[in-house]
């Protein structure tokens, strides 16, 4: 009997693949055979599983992207299921599109009986098509202990509820797992109690998943037209494609790289996505409101940004929002064309801009605020331009930067375009006309460098020895010092330094650099290196250390930053600063401004103009002195020495009266700060009027 029905099977099996067959044969589908295909992006805010694993609350909301428009949906929260438990969420929205999938919820409370309160703001979990996760919080904390700082951005952190007559019960946040397909799901806070034990077994607060990188479909590049000889822009990503491209709303980097605010909103792509509000991921007073970013099919791309506060120090000061540390900004648009064009506008030009205490010209490309002794604490750079090695180009509408290292870094209104490669070439700039090897700012364009080897100011005063200017013509300038250092001070050495200067491209090397030995800010690297021509631009070291914190060998990558451990100083590796026309590239800069008073920089390619700084301490032959010049502002002289252990202050100057320091205004009193502040002075300007606005 059992062999008569299996061959009955067989017979069955056979008669159905032959209609099958024969249905697909003549173009007949057969919906019951062929498997709908999983989405690409799908997002849920909140899910609660009961003690068999039957469902309290369905994911809810939720969104699933195949392809078209992104999908969105909103909830206005869940409440509470069981009694002495809480599961209390409010202002849920999820989307999925084709730039990945995303869940945020405004707040949320969960209690599971006999165990502390897990309660949040802000939760906003992402991933993308590349494989990128994150999750961040506004706040977190557990039984009431503030867990922002160690969770928020840290995928996989995890952390025991305390014993419970329930059972063990753990609290994640950013767990991932991925499927046998590829794709991954990434949990913003799960709460995962004991199965069998706990009425709750399981809650999930903020769910994306994002296929593999393989499953989303390959972009259809936009035909590039062939450049008219002597015109087009040349700019990568234009001919109105909108293909790689990315905006970004707001980035806010903590002195020691933390990413604070991600990039909120983004689109790759096209697409318009936007959020009420983005927070610091560690409740720092950062926070900006109505970001709105768009980029369409013809390749143009817009930035909206309401308002944006960065207050140090509030809401416990209540001039915070005053004093030279605070950035306002209101009413910020910044508009991409299809050439690669940035364009920056403010709704209201005379209140758009507050930085350095005082309300900021924003018709210039660049700003600058000084300290009371002269020396520049704050820039803001607005519509700036920066090539990569690889020829793609980042623009940021306003990038702000503390110049002295202790409070957050802000680029609002990021478009990233990739290369071109459609065949197309880079114009070679032209050289300034001019019979003596001088370059102009501005005027000598990309491709006219002058270099040097090493430059400091504070303790120890070194000129910028070697240095080279433009070349001319087809000319080549070379330089090369054995030595360059501050002599017996012996708190700056560079060996065999060697400069070069072309038309087409600058070069330092350093064989050895040394700054600050036995202090907390001591520099030991070996053959630092900076080659910058107009289309590239390359930093590389041997390896070394820079203050305690070790330096591979290789290349390094744009904007590294190293704070002093305990101190005020900040070293950048392949710090670099770019304009329409110009470009400076230093392989190191190391600011103190509130402590040593000092500005060292190192192996460094510029199309500005280089004073040799006569009067400055000797670059070379081993020996010593100190300025000749005039000191800081206010009278200060400088009495050069070595540092102290610590790399706090030159050995011999602190406590005697601060000859050894820049003067920094830190001695002002409350009196005065109030009455700066009711003036409306918050401390000199220097404005940089020499560039337009329109970046091209």
């Amino acid at each position: 009997m059992t062999h008569r029905r299996a061959n009955r099977s067989d017979r069955i099996a056979v008669v159905v693949g032959i209609v099958v067959a024969g249905l697909l044969g003549i173009g007949v589908t057969v919906p019951a055979i062929a498997a709908d295909s999983a989405p690409l992006a799908r997002a849920a805010g909140v899910e609660v599983v009961d003690i068999d694993g039957g469902s309290l609350i369905d994911p809810t909301p939720t969104a699933a992207w195949h392809d078209g428009p992104a999908a969105t949906a909103d909830a206005a929260g869940t409440g509470d299921v069981l009694k002495l438990n809480t599961t209390r969420t409010s202002g849920l929205h999820v989307s999925a599109g084709p730039d990945g999938a995303e869940a945020t919820i405004a707040s949320g409370t969960f209690t599971l009986r006999d165990r502390p309160a897990v309660t949040f703001t802000d939760l906003r979990a992402t991933c993308s098509p590349d494989g990128e996760q994150t999750v961040t919080f506004g706040h977190l904390a557990i039984g009431g202990t503030d867990v922002t700082a160690a969770a928020s951005g840290h995928l996989g952190w995890s952390t025991d509820l305390p014993p419970s007559v329930y059972g063990a019960t753990k609290v994640l946040v950013g767990s991932t797992t991925t499927d046998g397909d590829g794709s991954s799901t990434t949990v913003g806070l799960r709460i995962e109690a004991e199965a069998g034990a706990s009425e709750i077994w399981r809650i999930r607060a903020g769910s994306v998943t994002c296929a593999g990188a393989a499953a989303w479909p390959t972009p259809t590049p936009t035909p590039t037209p062939t450049p008219t000889p002597g015109g087009g822009s040349g700019a990568p990503g234009g001919s109105g494609t909108a293909a790689g491209r990315s905006v970004s709303g707001v980035t806010v980097t903590a002195p020691d790289g933390t990413v604070l605010i991600d990039g909120q909103p983004a689109v790759r792509g096209t697409g318009t996505r936007t959020v009420a509000t983005a927070r610091a991921s560690d409740g720092s007073p950062s926070v900006a409101t109505g970001v709105t970013v768009s980029s369409d099919d013809a390749g143009g791309s817009d930035v909206a940004v309401s308002s944006f506060q960065q207050l140090p120090g509030a809401p416990t000061d209540p001039l915070a929002e005053y004093r030279w540390t605070a950035l306002r900004i209101a009413g910020l648009h910044a508009h991409v064309d299809t050439s690669g064009a940035m364009t920056v506008t403010f709704d209201d030009t005379a209140d758009a801009v507050f930085a350095n205490g005082i309300w900021v010209n924003t018709s210039t490309d660049v700003y600058t605020g000084l300290a009371p002794d002269g020396t520049p604490r704050v820039r803001i750079d607005f519509g700036e331009r920066v090539r990569h090695d690889d020829g793609s180009v980042t623009l940021t509408a306003l990038h702000y930067r503390d110049l002295t290292g202790e409070y957050p870094d802000v680029r609002l209104g990021v478009v990233s375009i990739p290369a071109q490669h459609s065949g197309g070439t880079t114009p070679t700039p032209t050289p300034t006309p001019t019979s003596t090897p001088t370059a102009t700012p501005g005027e000598g364009g990309v491709g006219t460098w002058s270099a040097y080897g090493v430059r400091t100011t504070g303790p120890s005063d070194v000129s910028p020895r070697p240095l080279v200017g433009p070349a001319a013509g087809t000319a080549a300038t070379d330089s090369t010092t054995a030595v360059v250092g501050d002599g017996t001070l012996g708190q700056v050495s560079a060996s065999d330094a060697e400069v070069h200067s072309t038309r087409d491209r600058g070069e330092a090397r350093l064989a050895h650099l040394v700054l600050y030995p036995g202090t907390r800010a001591a520099v030991d690297l070996r053959d630092v290196h900076v080659v910058v021509t107009p289309s590239a631009t390359v930093v590389t070291t041997a390896g070394g250390s820079v203050a305690g914190t070790r330096v591979a060998a290789g290349a390094v990558a744009a904007g590294t930053r190293i704070t002093v451990p305990g101190g005020t100083g900040t070293f950048v590796l392949n710090d670099q600063q770019t304009g329409p026309r110009s470009l400076s590239v230093r392989a190191l800069r190391f600011t103190d401004v509130a402590g040593l008073g000092a500005d060292v920089t190192a192996a460094v390619v510029t199309t500005e103009h280089v004073r040799a700084d006569p009067g400055g301490t000797p670059g070379s032959g081993g020996s010593s002195g100190g300025s000749s010049g005039g000191g800081p502002a206010g009278g200060a002289d400088r009495s050069p020495g070595a540092l102290s252990g610590d790399g706090s202050s030159p050995t011999g100057t602190s406590g005697s009266r601060a000859r050894g320091l820049a003067f920094t205004g830190a001695s002002v009193g409350a009196g005065t700060i109030a009455a700066a502040v009711l003036l409306g002075a918050g401390g000199l300007v220097l404005t940089v009027r020499h560039r337009r606005r329109r970046a091209r």
